[in-house]
């Protein structure tokens, strides 16, 4: 009866550590997600504020039509860091850029903050991790690979 009792008792704390590993997995992959999910409401946040300085004339402070010389001081977006041109800012859900390149649309690239190789303003995660969207003044159009 000794040799069977100890038999359950080994096999009850694999079968614990297995569900053990398989719990952290899980949460890290939801705490991954999450932040994901963050990152993409900052980038929505960006694209509303940008968008409404967009057609706020210029006499008021805006962009009167245009996003050329939009940066994160233009705006209110709120972060805890923006670099000296002011194209980029990070906050703990990740580093965002912004590109304007163009007048009448920008890109936004998010860097989150889980993803590898991450570096509080600067991003400096891996292209497929990152991402992006083109926002113009009635869209926001989202980079469908990430």
């Amino acid at each position: 009866m000794g040799q069977q009792q100890l038999l359950i008792l080994v096999l009850v704390t694999i079968i614990a550590g297995i569900a053990t590993i398989i719990a952290l997995n899980v949460l890290a992959g939801s705490a991954e997600r999450a932040n994901i999910d963050a990152v993409r409401k900052d980038m929505l946040t960006i694209a509303s504020a940008s968008q409404s300085w967009y057609v706020k004339p210029a006499a008021m402070g805006g962009g009167d039509d245009s996003y050329t010389g939009m940066t994160f001081k233009t705006f209110s977006f709120p972060t805890e860091g923006v670099n000296e041109d002011a194209d980029i800012a990070w906050n703990a859900n990740g580093t965002y850029q912004i590109n304007t390149a163009a007048s009448s649309s920008f890109i936004i690239t998010g860097h989150p903050a889980t993803c590898n190789g991450y570096v509080e303003g600067t991003g400096g995660c891996e292209e497929a991790d990152q991402l992006t969207a083109e926002v113009t003044p009635n869209n926001i159009d989202w980079d469908t690979e990430n």
